[in-house]
């Protein structure tokens, strides 16, 4: 164990003065370095009010035993545009109502074995070809600089995400379609965006229901065609849950496996040693490792379904209350030298959740991650500008670069 100790690179930044009253979670230096932030929440205000509405938990134990508090659930309140009162109203509404994210029990416990079924099924019947897609996506890129997320990832997750799932259509549409469908998890306040997102959700389940039709006279080996294979055994499955289910699996497969490719090629190509460590520790441990410090989904939202109390604060029934499973992640009371990239450390992150309330893609997700840095990694690479700071995009509840700009051998 000895020589791995040179390769970990401990350092976390300054902690950062946590601003007095609600926490903006859309503030630059936020958007640019949360987990400065979050040290000094977790010390500090572990239950943080939010200026967006609600409040952000960032200790490790609260957020375990969150997952578990039967106070809070999944629905949201009824005074969200995603209420279930709105499913007449806005087809957003009736999407959010067929898929995990947003449901609790019962619902949530059909939807959920449909979705676990069909991903992991598919997940590692195509891990062969996910691995060769990425080889080939690679081996196509002339030597020299180039833009890692617009050129290499994103092309490569809309591609393979739409063959796991089965969903056909050009890549510029593809994008749009995922893009729209995460907007769904950022609070809503531009109604005219938000019309514009029921239209693309509408768009989505043409070519969807399109492909549903063509599953049913041809199965293939992919997510739609698993969930026909058990909505045949479980008949309350609806074609709509189908349909919603099949683009929550295909965005997922989008937005965070492109910003999740991006942010670990970065985090290993400035950890020093890496190379070393690469020739050492299985490109699964890497992933996990970086996902741990980088991974592109910081939150988990979950809403009080009644008055409750947290960390000594009392929560009135239908507030949201943020997960942020970044911060648990980075808790130095439960990890070890929490901010040090070290891929042999006895894993107790949550990157993608825990128990029912684990993300439903998470072996898909890992599967075409690992296929990419690798297939980068084995081809070779450098960083076209080491000294540049990486830079976000300014949402909530996700951590996504906007660009990162490579050298290839």
């Amino acid at each position: 164990m000895w020589k791995f100790r040179k390769w970990f690179n401990a350092g976390p930044r300054e902690p950062l003065p946590l601003p007095e009253g609600a926490f903006d979670l859309l503030m630059p230096e936020f958007v640019a370095d949360p987990n400065s932030f979050y040290k000094q929440m977790r010390a500090q205000r572990p239950l943080a009010e939010i200026k967006q509405g609600g409040y952000l938990l960032t200790r490790h134990t609260d957020i375990v035993a969150a997952f578990s508090n039967r106070d809070l659930g999944n629905r949201p309140s009824r005074f969200s545009v995603l209420s279930a009162r709105n499913r007449g109203k806005y087809l957003a509404a009736e999407v959010a109502g067929n898929i995990p994210p947003f449901q609790d029990m019962p619902d949530h416990r059909l939807s959920r074995r449909a979705l676990v079924s069909a991903t992991l099924k598919t997940a590692k019947e195509q891990t062969p070809s996910v691995f060769s897609s990425a080889q080939d996506c690679v081996a196509q890129q002339p030597c020299g600089a180039v833009e890692l997320i617009s050129a290499i990832a994103s092309p490569f997750a809309l591609e393979t995400g739409a063959a796991l799932v089965g969903f056909e259509a050009d890549l510029e549409e593809l994008k749009r379609l995922s893009t729209a469908f995460f907007l769904l998890f950022a609070p809503i306040a531009n109604m005219t965006e938000f019309q514009a997102t029921n239209q693309e959700l509408a768009r989505a389940r043409h070519l969807l229901s399109d492909a549903l039709k063509q599953r049913r006279a041809e199965a293939r080996g992919d997510v739609i065609s698993r969930l026909i294979e058990f909505q045949r055994m479980e008949p309350e499955l609806t074609d709509a849950q189908i349909l919603d289910c099949a683009l929550l699996v295909f965005a997922d497969a989008v937005e965070n496996i492109e910003a999740g490719i991006a942010s670990l090629i970065h985090r290993f190509l400035t950890t020093p040693g890496f190379a070393e460590m690469h020739r050492e520790v299985s490109v699964e441990h890497l992933v996990q490792e970086g996902l741990r410090l980088d991974t592109p989904a910081q939150t988990i939202p979950r809403v009080a379904k009644c008055d409750t109390e947290i960390c000594g604060q009392m929560i009135a029934q239908g507030t949201p209350v943020l997960l942020a499973l970044a911060s648990a992640n980075r808790d130095e009371t439960v990890i070890p030298d929490p901010d040090t990239f070290n891929p042999l450390r006895d894993n107790s992150a949550i990157s993608f959740g825990m128990g029912r309330h684990s993300c439903i893609g998470e072996h898909m997700g890992k599967t075409m991650i690992a296929a990419m840095v690798s297939a980068l990694l084995e081809r070779g690479v450098t960083l076209a500008n080491p000294a540049e700071q990486i830079s976000y995009h300014a949402r909530i509840g996700h951590r996504w670069p906007n660009h990162l700009a490579i050298v290839l051998r």
